[in-house]
């Protein structure tokens, strides 16, 4: 395995992650200061799944066509660009597009990086390589926002947004210099094989839900909850600033302290025994994941809410964890892309729709009522979702 490789793909990824974490910190906080309404980080939170949503749908067309590095160094460098527009500007809705395209060129990113490490990762050594790069972006998870908020603390929230645009264009310079192990040879036959219509995989996944719906059972309710939960982040700085009463540093260092947790989860679930089953990193985890929620939303201070975000990151990381393993030990290998990119779509549309209507009430009735309810319905349903695994037989499903 070329060293060389991994040490300039993972250290470039690891700059792209602290800036995908520094801008979101910031262009939270910029939203909230032009126009100190819920709904408008309801709306810029909803951008990235909806770029999301209309990007998948074309982009492994181009994947397939053209030459995996050269993607990953233009995304990093149009990313670059569209940040640097947003420090120039305080028109919010040109803001929105900005972010909008970012989000486009984002959603390239995981596909093409599948492909890329693939292509120059030999088999043996990607399941070491994966959890290096792991440990990278969930680093990034604490440093990002710690970083973040001393910036802003130090300077203002522009000058976050700007050293954003750079470590962009640092990821990309890294990439740069991995050598090129692609053929023309490789993407001409890549290019020239059929590629699915949209419409014909979700036939596929349909059809292979239908005979297994128990399966589809958890699945649909894991997501749900998830998507739930996550919706809910988009009022986070709106809760910490306005509520809470914080500062822009407390943010940061708060965003960091939920990084913490994921990370000593992430870490603890190795040593968990082989006798814990998978069944309670996806009920438990789910479970006690939307209770951190419940609890941040509910925080009278900071002191509170900085526990909570251990709690909420700590649990999710289990639940994360269980739920790739149960959907790599049940998704057979042949439908697994199609599968994944239905869910992906889907679930994108959802948290657009929920995320819009968690803005919508909390502007109309009351954030912290808002988030609370919406809190405990991902608790509901992830009680329901863990009843379901542990009442009933497996059906054929392993855990």
């Amino acid at each position: 395995m070329n060293k060389k490789i991994i040490s300039l793909y993972v250290t470039g990824i690891g700059f792209s992650e602290i800036g995908k974490w520094v801008f979101l910190v910031a262009i939270n906080l910029k939203v909230l200061a032009i126009s100190n309404s819920p709904f408008s980080i309801a709306i810029l939170y909803s951008l990235t799944p909806l770029s999301s949503l209309l990007t998948n749908i074309w982009s492994g067309r181009v994947i397939d066509r053209i030459d995996k590095k050269i993607i990953l160094m233009t995304i990093n460098v149009l990313r670059s660009i569209l940040i640097i527009m947003v420090f120039f500007t305080d028109n919010i809705y040109l803001i929105y597009l900005f972010v909008f395209f970012v989000g486009v060129a984002g959603a390239f990113f995981g596909p093409t990086s599948n492909v890329f490490i693939t292509n120059n990762v030999p088999q043996d050594f990607r399941k070491k390589f994966n959890s290096i790069l792991s440990s990278v972006t969930t680093g990034a998870l604490m440093t990002g926002p710690a970083l973040a908020g001393i910036i802003i603390a130090g300077y203002n929230i522009d000058f976050a947004i700007f050293i954003t645009s750079l470590l962009f264009l640092v990821c990309s310079f890294f990439i740069f210099l991995i050598p090129n192990n692609e053929s023309r040879k490789e993407i001409e036959r890549v290019a020239s094989s059929k590629l699915a219509i949209l419409l014909s995989d979700f036939r596929t996944v349909r059809g292979y839900f239908i005979e297994n719906k128990y399966l589809l059972k958890i699945i649909v309710l894991f997501n749900v909850s998830m998507v739930l939960i996550f919706s809910l982040d988009s009022q986070e700085a709106t809760y910490i600033k306005n509520n809470l009463l914080a500062t822009e540093r407390d943010y940061g260092l708060l965003m960091s302290l939920a990084g913490i947790g994921s990370v000593v989860g992430s870490i603890v679930s190795t040593y968990t025994p082989n006798s814990i089953s998978i069944k309670h990193y996806l009920g438990i985890g789910s479970m006690l994941g939307s209770i951190g929620y419940i609890l941040f939303y509910s925080s009278p201070n900071i002191i509170i809410a900085g526990i909570s975000f251990v709690v909420l990151g700590f649990f999710l990381a289990y639940a994360s964890i269980g739920y790739m393993t149960f959907f790599q030990n049940n998704i057979p290998k042949e439908v697994m892309g199609r599968v994944g990119s239905v869910i992906a779509m889907i679930q994108g549309a959802f948290q657009i729709i929920i995320t819009f209507i968690i803005g919508v009430f909390s502007t109309l009735i009351s954030l912290k009522v808002t988030t609370v309810l919406f809190s405990l319905v991902a608790l509901i349903i992830a009680i329901k979702l863990y009843s379901i695994i542990m009442n009933r037989s497996n059906k054929g499903v392993i855990f």
